[in-house]
């Protein structure tokens, strides 16, 4: 019985830590999902793409690096930015006006939290 204790004690001190990256990784699905469902192109490395395939990009370049990914900025900063390959920033041109990707991610993000107050 003792043994049980403890354990419920450690789970409910794991419990903050488990939310925190359950909401950081519905933060990012969102933005994904948000890429994927604007109306938006996505310029990378020089070449249009549509918003399900920049989702598509994003969402593969997440699932390979997740272990390092903690944040929803994390995922910004570090993988929907700019192309690791070529280091060339991400546009997204959104009503005929052209904006860097972490521009337009930044903003959705921010609404995003601010809905869910």
């Amino acid at each position: 019985m003792k043994h049980l204790y403890k354990i419920v004690l450690v789970l409910f001190l794991c419990l903050p830590v488990i939310s925190a990256a359950a909401a950081d990784n519905l933060e990012i699905n969102f933005l994904i999902d948000s890429i994927r469902n604007s109306q938006c192109s996505f310029t990378r490395n020089g070449t249009v793409h549509s918003p399900e395939k920049a989702a598509d990009h994003l969402q593969m370049k997440y699932n390979k690096t997740k272990k390092y990914i903690k944040t929803a900025e994390d995922f910004i900063e570090k993988l929907a930015t700019k192309s690791s390959w070529s280091g060339k920033p991400y546009t997204m041109t959104c009503n005929g006006v052209k904006q860097p990707s972490v521009t337009w991610l930044r903003a959705t993000l921010a609404s995003y939290r601010k809905s869910n107050l």
